[in-house]
């Protein structure tokens, strides 16, 4: 009977779960009976769901519902007539309806007396807007040339949602603006090719490590070799994931200063004239063989696959210098708390398809369009959710944490601080919501599974 469930959830399109799901219930009631379920009686079967229905350890009601439905499923399959084993109907729970009536959103709109009453309310229904996005609107928000409404959004933190990555990056691009050297940076691109995609997907944690690990450890090199540089540099690499059409593409970004310091704590500029930093065709042939060479301590790669690795040059791309240190404060803006796809780019949800633009780069970066289906665009931007704790925003050498509390600012004294001239950026989600004036602070955080317990409020409030 299993196989014959299989072949026809494998013809109908069904899925996998729901024969897991009655295939085990049939399975227990099987066992109960020592026998097939469809060779019960009427009354044995009556008697087995009220079995599950009244004993002391009731499994859930989807369990009960999987037997009823397995039973019929059953019946279907092997021709039997489902009518003879008698099954109860099982009633879908009813819901309340999601859209009003005309009538009924005018009559709801009408209720309040008083007319600003009725103003707020019309505005948080037709606006769709959450009570709290109702609080904070303020007059300058409102836009009546346009007709549209500013909305200001609590951050819900989460890194990959495109709407709350805005502050993140406005305090982070300000906390960097006192750590700047007056030099030349570069801005250095590792990707990964495409045969390790799958890889990518199975170890993310892996694959995303070694791409931060051996990336430094060549820009590490370069800068040590007195060919190159002979100094200390530092790094500030960026880990993105996607392409424009949300496929896998793993690529780290990467800002470099050009140049190091050296033993005897002095400032020593890159040998590129400005022009480029170190040789890019070395850097990639350096970059795949310590790669793939990390990766074979780490997983089995097959011959077949470490072939068709070696079998391209690795991208490995160098631009030039940015023009002013303030151009390399507003160009990290956009790669650092950068999510798969921004809001702006989708043009089109209507019905059962998503529609968003996207650079086609093999083409002289023409934007186009692409359509696909819900489904689909969940799945592509679910592969760029990373690892829990996974870091993806590192600062290496000369620029890490540990050591640039000491080194920045003395090499800003023999090397000038630069002049960043940037607007002044308006941190507004910790303004207070009564006065407008005030600056929140933070004076507990308790755990998402509910409000914290009265003594530690009594002990905040004394």
């Amino acid at each position: 009977m299993y196989k014959k469930m299989d072949r026809y959830v494998t013809i109908s399109g069904k899925s996998l779960s729901t024969l897991s799901n009655y295939s085990r219930c049939l399975a227990t009631m099987a066992l109960h009976f020592n026998c097939s379920p469809l060779d019960l009686d009427k009354e044995q079967i009556l008697d087995y769901l009220e079995h599950l229905k009244t004993k002391s350890n009731t499994p859930s009601s989807s369990y009960f519902k999987h037997t009823v439905y397995g039973l019929s499923f059953a019946c279907r399959v092997t021709g039997k007539d489902a009518s003879e084993i008698s099954l109860p109907a099982l009633k879908n729970p009813q819901k309340l309806p999601v859209i009003l009536s005309q009538q009924e959103v005018k009559r709801l709109i009408k209720a309040p007396d008083l007319l600003k009453h009725r103003v707020l309310l019309a505005t948080l229904y037709g606006c769709g807007l959450r009570r709290f996005e109702l609080l904070n609107i303020k007059l300058p928000d409102v836009d009546l040339d346009r007709k549209m409404l500013h909305i200001r959004y609590n951050s819900c933190r989460n890194r990959h949602c495109p709407k709350c990555q805005g502050n993140k990056r406005d305090l982070w691009i300000m906390a960097r603006e006192d750590e700047l050297l007056n030099v030349p940076y570069y801005h250095i691109v590792f990707t990964l090719p495409d045969q390790l995609n799958k890889v990518a997907l199975y170890k993310p944690d892996l694959v995303y490590n070694l791409l931060f690990k051996t990336a430094w450890s060549v820009i590490r090199d370069f800068a040590d070799n007195h060919s190159f540089l002979g100094a200390k540099t530092g790094m500030i690499a960026v880990l993105h994931t996607w392409g424009q059409n949300l496929s896998i593409h793993p690529h780290l970004h990467c800002i470099v200063p050009g140049g190091g310091i050296t033993p005897a704590r002095r400032w020593k500029n890159a040998r590129g004239k400005g022009k480029y930093l170190f040789p890019v065709k070395m850097l990639s042939k350096v970059f795949r063989a310590r790669y793939i060479a990390a990766l074979r301590k780490e997983i089995s790669v097959s011959q077949e696959m470490a072939k068709a690795l070696f079998a391209n040059p690795w991208v490995v791309y160098c631009k030039q210098p940015f023009a002013a240190p303030q151009h390399v404060i507003r160009y990290l803006g956009r790669y650092t708390h950068k999510v798969a796809i921004s809001n702006h780019r989708i043009i089109d949800i209507a019905g059962e398809n998503v529609t968003f633009s996207a650079k086609d780069y093999r083409h002289g970066n023409r934007k186009t369009t692409i359509k696909m289906n819900q489904q689909e665009f969940i799945r592509r931007f679910a592969l760029h959710i990373l690892p829990k704790g996974f870091v993806r925003m590192r600062h290496y050498g000369i620029l890490c944490s540990s050591k640039k509390g000491d080194i920045i600012p003395e090499l800003q004294k023999i090397l000038g601080k630069p002049e960043v001239h940037l607007s002044p950026v308006e941190i507004t989600h910790r303004i207070c919501p009564v006065c407008r004036k005030g600056t929140m602070m933070t004076v507990m955080v308790f755990s998402g599974r509910g409000p914290p317990p009265k003594e530690l409020l009594r002990i905040m409030a004394g």
